[in-house]
């Protein structure tokens, strides 16, 4: 079967997706975040790549007599865009500093780059004379002018990549969406259903073209390699045109400041939650100020029982007892051992023990004891329960009766 080149690989399916993209590209990276929020460069990054990535090819397919030294430089970021958008995902949902082992993400371009580089330093006309020698399919999928990969090492690499990051990001969502009182899940559901979209479309990258080439042959796959870049730009654009919230970032729940000096000390900080990781901070809080925090929080806590609230948050606690959520975080890190959500879950589990005690098991589902306790799922419910007392809520009223 032939090339069907003018039905599925026609100039405007470039232009369409390039114009997207450079649409995208520039929203996302100048629209404002409420917050200083480091997940948003990986995604600025990602558009910026993903543009560049498909606005090459629609250059050098159609115009490399002008551009030869274009040829082939529209690879290095497309191998680009899947570990950007892994770390995406990554600092959304459990933000770490960067490390210099995460270069080993870069494995591939560098693979490409090292392959390339004779190449790249080519004259203009020699590129050119190279690439007018290639066939539809070469130009895009045998990518053999380096000096060591073999014919289609490159597109076999890509799709590898491809895949492993698309799991690698599932498996990050996933293991949230487990966890019904992670930050994000609570405060911004839209964000979560958007990594869903912005993954699930990465399957079009390879999807398409292995279903062309199983099936027709590889000329029909090099026609349909980039049909799936029109389809996810077009699934990416739409979820964020009608969804522009999700450009707004995490770091309302888990950013930091640079130092402490920029929290007010005798002021609640009212538009930020953080997650402090360091020992450091900690140390900055004597034991005798710990212990204040200790008292404060523990006659609040049983006096409001705000721990009933279903999605009580850090913030809520910082603004009603007014210490500084960093301070708040370091006593529940340092002196109880556990994060937020777990020390909000003591107590929640302790109230349903004492309606247990009382009673209320008999007239009441476990469920409705689980929502009057403040928790929004029975799976959270059943782990905490299990934490506190080592069994489930099931086997420890079975074990009460024949007690």
């Amino acid at each position: 079967m032939q090339l069907p080149m003018g039905v599925i690989d026609r100039e405007f399916i470039y232009i369409v997706t390039s114009g997207l993209l450079l649409i995208i590209a520039l929203v996302v990276s100048f629209r404002k975040p409420e917050e200083k929020d480091r997940s948003r460069i990986f995604l600025i990054l990602y558009f910026w790549s993903f543009f560049y990535s498909v606005f090459i090819t629609l250059i050098v397919l159609n115009y490399i007599e002008s551009v030869p030294h274009l040829a082939r430089t529209g690879v290095v970021p497309s191998f680009l865009m899947m570990p950007l958008s892994y770390f995406y995902v990554l600092q959304n949902l459990s933000p770490r500093r960067l490390v210099y082992k995460d270069l080993l993400h870069l494995i591939p371009v560098l693979l490409y780059f090292v392959d390339y580089l004779p190449f790249f330093l080519l004259s203009g006309d020699q590129k050119l004379t190279i690439y007018q020698g290639l066939s539809e399919v070469d130009r895009r999928l045998g990518f053999n002018e380096g000096w060591f990969m073999p014919e289609y090492g490159h597109i076999i690499i890509r799709n590898i990549q491809v895949v492993g990051y698309v799991i690698a990001q599932y498996l990050l969502i996933r293991r949230v969406t487990k966890h019904p009182e992670h930050p994000v899940l609570f405060d911004n559901p839209v964000l979560i259903n958007w990594m869903k979209l912005l993954v699930g479309s990465q399957v079009l990258f390879f999807l398409f073209p292995m279903v062309a080439l199983v099936v027709w042959g590889k000329d029909v796959a090099a026609g349909f390699s980039n049909l799936g870049p029109l389809l996810v730009a077009l699934a990416q654009s739409y979820f964020l045109v009608y969804e522009p919230r999700v450009l707004y970032g995490t770091s309302l729940y888990f950013s930091q400041p640079a130092s402490i000096s920029e929290l007010p000390p005798s002021k609640p900080v009212t538009k930020e939650v953080q997650i402090i990781e360091s020992e450091i901070q900690a140390d900055l809080l004597s034991s005798a100020q710990l212990d204040e925090i200790g008292i404060i929080l523990e006659e609040h806590m049983n006096k409001t029982q705000a721990f009933l609230q279903p999605g009580y948050k850090l913030i809520n606690l910082s603004e009603e007892v007014g210490i500084p959520v960093y301070k708040i975080s370091i006593y529940v890190n340092k002196r109880k051992g556990i994060n937020f959500f777990s020390y909000l879950n003591v107590y929640r589990i302790n109230h349903c023990l004492e309606k247990i005690s009382l009673g209320e098991h008999r007239t009441k589902t476990l469920e409705a004891l689980a929502e009057e306790c403040g928790f929004q799922s029975r799976g959270t419910f059943i782990r905490a329960f299990k934490q506190k007392t080592g069994s489930t809520p099931s086997d420890y009223l079975a074990a009460r009766v024949r007690g």
